[in-house]
């Protein structure tokens, strides 16, 4: 056996085992989210399957929001906080008089 004859042979079994791993799932979507997810697929050079776990992934792994949207949304949160505040204290000055 040559050496690159054992490293295709081991690279298959290797292959191989990890396929052994992964849980076949059928799948039913819509005609129209298939054809955006087979768009998706070939813009990334995946196959539909590999699109369909990398989303899936991402989805899992990333927090929806960074540090930078939490701030930006506490921010925002403060500002309308303050302005109700204002809004309400200015209707009990006009309702008590």
């Amino acid at each position: 056996m040559t050496l690159c004859s054992y490293f295709v042979k081991t690279a298959l079994a290797t292959l191989l085992a990890m396929i052994k791993d992964i849980a076949p799932f059928g799948l039913r979507i819509p005609g129209d989210l298939k054809e955006a997810l087979s768009k998706s697929a070939a813009d990334n050079n995946r196959s539909m399957n590999s699109e369909i776990v990398h989303r899936l992934e991402k989805s899992f792994n990333n927090d929806s929001f960074t540090s930078g949207d939490r701030e930006k949304l506490e921010g925002t949160l403060k500002a309308m906080t303050e302005s109700f505040d204002a809004l309400s204290q200015y209707i009990t000055e006009v309702v008590n008089k």
